[in-house]
């Protein structure tokens, strides 16, 4: 899940988007942007692309693709990733990922297997098709 929110120059503390004042330091926050922040929402995993420009959280169940329910505005600039290309699992304190794609995922530069459930550990770098993430705990 996503909300706007407003981050204060001053202390780091994310106000609501209707806020021009922080609520913490009282610093003046209406020349400041409001930008997207992604919430955990009890999530123990995280996606980030490698150039560390977006993430999101992922609790299980999720898909990633052009139509995918994470990252889809991201990764639709490939031409080479697949509308529902790979899909997440989370069990326990373990996450996995099944590839659905005609381009492929890999692990650390290894394809998987299409249509297998394979473990992710944390630290991987997950590649869908061109697009490569990062995966990791949720802090």
């Amino acid at each position: 899940m996503s909300r706007e929110v407003r981050i204060c120059e001053n202390c780091g503390v994310k106000n609501t988007i209707d806020k021009l004042e922080c609520e913490a330091c009282g610093y003046d926050l209406s020349f400041i942007a409001p930008v997207t922040v992604e919430e955990n929402n009890g999530a123990k995993w995280k996606i980030t692309s490698t150039g560390g420009s977006v993430s999101a959280f992922i609790l299980g169940g999720e898909t990633i693709g052009r139509e995918g329910d994470i990252l889809s505005d991201y990764v639709n600039d490939s031409d080479y990733i697949s509308r529902k290309h790979a899909r997440f699992e989370v069990t326990d304190d373990k996450i996995f990922v099944t590839d659905f794609s005609t381009n492929g995922t890999t692990i650390n530069g290894v394809r998987i297997e299409k249509n297998k459930m394979t473990e992710i550990n944390p630290g991987d770098e997950v590649a869908f098709a061109d697009m490569a993430f990062l995966i990791e705990h949720a802090d």
